[in-house]
Formats: structure tokens, sequence, C-alpha cells
């Protein structure tokens, strides 16, 4: 029967699922190909040569996986990988699209004028790559490896509209200070900046809680935060980094638009740390909000 037990181990390994999901699958399926090969033995088999022919009866370990890949996720894990890679690709893009401009000032400790080149004009006026847009593509796609039912989906989709409504407004009226309601110190140089700051960690903490109590699903709810930490952490990663290789080279191509007070590794290690310190103080929420719950439902 060690056939059997490496079959089953090969086809939830890597699968997306969780421990307690893996045993239930192997549980299932076993008892299944068990009592096949008890028939089998019953027609005059003998034990190998039932538990093979059971195997090939079941199906191939990869078909299977994808099965079960679809009636936990909804969606194949090739396709969720595939996806991610593209929307990845896309806002590298995205970002090189953007920013491959030639500065008119060689010093990027300064805000300067850029003048783009004609085809990054071409691509960016035409084709609608916006980093911001595939980077959330990217991550909604792999959190769907944390879905497990249509709910989940559908909170997915209704945070990236509230981020994408959020920017379609900052976008349209100008007002760049509004980045900083869902994306802390993103637009560090707004003011009032400790209000805001505050505002937008109550916010994301808001929205996940919101979300919990919508799905009861703790890594979909998480998504909040880590979306606006994926998409905050990238602007002042990239202006720091560029303005340290200018430092050392000098060379033009590194220059453009540089903040100091938004791009300092301070401020940088600051929102990480405070982001992740409110990922913590979530798991509490989330066990105070089912402990509330079950207080509230109880029959006793």
């Amino acid at each position: 029967m060690n056939e059997i037990e490496n079959y089953l181990k090969h086809i939830v390994h890597r699968s997306g699922l969780t421990r307690s999901e893996q045993a239930e699958w192997v549980a299932e399926m076993s008892t299944h190909l068990l009592d096949e090969v008890e028939h089998l033995k019953d027609t005059g088999l003998g034990e190998a040569e039932a538990v093979a022919k059971a195997l090939r009866q079941f199906g191939s370990r990869r078909e299977i996986r994808k099965q079960i890949a679809r009636q936990t996720f909804g969606i194949t894990l090739p396709v969720i990988t595939s996806l991610s890679s593209v929307f990845f690709a896309l806002f590298l893009l995205g970002v090189y699209l953007l920013y491959a401009s030639i500065p008119s000032n060689p010093d990027p400790s300064t805000w300067t004028s850029w003048h783009e080149n004609p085809w990054v004009r071409f691509f960016t006026t035409r084709i609608l790559i916006s980093p911001s847009l595939m980077l959330a593509l990217c991550l909604d796609t792999l959190m769907l490896v944390k879905t497990r039912c249509q709910r989940d989906r559908w909170a997915l989709v209704l945070i990236t509209c509230i981020f994408a409504a959020l920017w379609l407004f900052m976008r349209i009226s100008h007002n760049y200070y509004f980045a900083g309601l869902l994306v802390p110190y993103r637009n560090a140089y707004t003011v009032p900046f400790e209000l805001l700051t505050a505002t937008s960690y109550l916010i994301l903490a808001c929205l996940s809680v919101a979300m919990y109590l919508f799905t009861k699903n703790k890594d979909i709810s998480r998504f909040p935060i880590l979306f606006s930490l994926a998409i905050g952490l990238w602007v002042p990663v990239r202006d720091s980094v560029q303005y340290h290789l200018w430092q050392a080279t000098h060379w033009s191509g590194f220059g453009g638009h540089y903040d100091p007070f938004i791009s300092n590794e301070l401020g940088i290690l600051l929102m990480v740390g405070i982001q992740l310190l409110l990922l913590v103080l979530l798991r509490y929420v989330f066990r105070a909000v089912d402990n509330y719950n079950s207080r509230t439902h109880s029959t006793a």
C-alpha cells in the first residue's frame, strides 16, 4: 500500500492546499482507492496487480491535481502562476515606460522637468500599462491561492475597485495627497502628514476587519495592507536605488525625479515596520471577532 500513499502524497504536494485540506483529500482518495483494491482482489487479482490497476483507473496525478485545484480555488495553479507572471512582467514594463525619460537636469537630487523619448510617449499614450494597476492584478491573481469560495473572490475585486477608484479620483482631481489614504508614506510631503498617515492606517485596518467579517478568511482579509505595502514600497525603493547608483556612477541615465524626504531609508523602514505591526495586530483582532461571534451565537 506504499504505492497508494506515495501516489496521494505526490498529488497534494505543491497543490496550494492547507495541511488540513491535504489530509482531508488524502483520506477521501485513500478510502476510495482501498475500496477499489479490495474489489479487484475479490475478482482474483493479486494485491500488487490490484493496486496498479486501481491507480491506473483513478487517473493521472496531474489531472487529479487540476481537478482538486478547480474545486478548491476555482482555477488551476498553472493558470494562477502564469497570469501573475504576465501581470508582473507588465508591471516592470510599465515602470520602465513611465520613467525611461531623459532628464533636462543631470542632478536627480532635485525635481527636474522631463522630456520623454518619442517611442515611450507612443506606448504610454496608446497602451494603458499602469504599474499600480498591473501590480494590483498580479497580487489579486496570487491571492486566488488563498481563496476558497466565490465570496473571497468578490472581496478581492471590491478592495481592488476601492484602490482603483481612489487612484482615478486622484488623477482626475490632481489632488495627489489622496493617494496617502491607502498608501501610507507615499506622499509624505503632503500636509498634514501625521493626520493623513494615521487616517490611512485606520482605513486599512477597518477594510481588513470588514473583509474578515464578510469572508472569515484571514489570509484574504490581510490583502488591503499587503496591497498598500506593495504599491507604496516600490516607489521609494526605486528612487533610492536610482539615486545611489547616480551618486556612484554619475551617469545621466540614473537621473530623474527624487525626493529625499520620501525616499530616505529610515522612512521606508518605518513604513514597512508599521504595516507589518498592523498585520500582527490583525491576528488578535480576528481572534477577538471570532470569540465575540461565538458568544453571540452560543446556544448555552
